[in-house]
């Protein structure tokens, strides 16, 4: 009897412990997948940059903070210029990896408190916190040439153009939200097209 009800105990405990176990697999499991899931959410598929959603989110804690602080801001609005050549004559495929390409060019000589992501399209937004107007300028006219002295890409054979970015600059102004800031960096971005793209052009 004492026999038997010790194989008994043992069993139980043995299909407890793997009850235990399996639960603790599809914890594991779903908090992986929730990870994955938000890395979804706030990264770019492609560049495997912040994406839309992030910025807005984030940008708009940074600007709140910088202006609770005191701190200056700038923000920086980059396009990838003649993008729409590029897709045609190139093809999508080169068209990704150019973008992939500026993505790791904006992306990797920044600070690490400095905020990337992709905006759209061949679009890209850098926040750069505590940083004053003249010092952004500065700063996206060493990413310009960062992208612009880089070695022509070759697609399936073929030689790309040297690829070039236009990039507007802006300064936080207390009280402004994020949609003022974009919309100045965007206004900025376009001066620069119009002065013959591959320069840098500071809202007024």
């Amino acid at each position: 009897m004492v026999s038997s009800s010790h194989e008994i105990a043992r069993n139980l405990l043995y299909i407890m412990s793997e009850r235990v176990r399996y639960s603790n697999l599809v914890l594991a499991d779903s908090f992986e997948m929730q990870r994955m899931y938000q890395q979804f959410a706030t990264r770019d598929a492609l560049t495997g940059l912040h994406n839309r959603g992030w910025l807005d989110e984030m940008f708009e804690r940074e600007i709140r903070r910088s202006e609770r602080d005191g701190h200056a801001l700038c923000l920086l609005m980059i396009d990838v210029d003649h993008f729409k050549n590029i897709n045609d004559s190139f093809g999508h495929v080169a068209g990704d990896k150019v973008l992939v390409a500026v993505g790791e060019s904006i992306n990797t000589p920044l600070r690490p408190n400095d905020l990337v992501a992709r905006y759209g399209g061949e679009e890209f937004c850098v926040l750069l916190p505590e940083t004053r107007l003249d010092n952004g300028i500065d700063i996206a006219e060493r990413l310009r040439k960062r992208i612009s002295g880089a070695v022509p890409m070759m697609i399936d054979g073929k030689q790309l153009p040297v690829i070039t970015v236009s990039i507007g600059v802006t300064a936080f102004k207390p009280g402004s939200s994020l949609e003022v800031l974009l919309a100045a960096a965007d206004k900025a971005m376009y001066a620069a097209k119009n002065a013959g793209r591959n320069c840098v052009r500071a809202a007024a």
